[in-house]
């Protein structure tokens, strides 16, 4: 009898030793799972973060891009502010230039003028003179 009670016992050591393992294996497929159920939750809020940073990026590639235009243009109305300055101060030589000629002309004109005035005047004077001698 011994022997019958020795291979029961035997033989539920056997499957208590299976059960066990069977029980440490289901625990570690649970841990597994849990583990693989967190890695599916952070890859998929990865994910997220990564498609929000691309769109952020997106986003700040355009907005430079604006930035980079909008400095162009800037730089363009400058020059050509610039550019209008210069030809406005370069008109506005030309017109005093112009100005100053036409004084001068003027200048001498009048310069002229007056000195054919005084001619006549003299002439007139002389003339009025020997009419006068001449009637003495």
């Amino acid at each position: 009898m011994t022997t019958i009670t020795q291979k029961h016992n035997e033989d539920c050591k056997e499957f208590s030793d299976k059960f066990e393992e069977r029980e440490k294996r289901i625990k570690e497929l649970e841990t597994l799972e849990d583990k693989y159920k967190e890695l599916t939750e952070t890859h998929i809020t990865l994910k997220d973060e990564l498609n929000d940073t691309r769109e952020s990026l997106k986003e700040e590639k355009l907005n430079v891009e604006k930035t980079q235009l909008l400095a162009a243009t800037l730089q363009e109305a400058v020059e050509t502010e610039k550019l209008a300055r210069d030809y406005a101060q370069k008109l506005n030589q030309k017109r005093t230039q112009k100005q100053l000629m036409e004084k001068e002309e003027l200048g001498r004109s009048a310069t002229l003028i007056q000195q054919k005035w005084r001619q006549y005047h003299l002439k007139k004077r002389q003339l009025s003179f020997e009419k006068e001698q001449n009637e003495v």
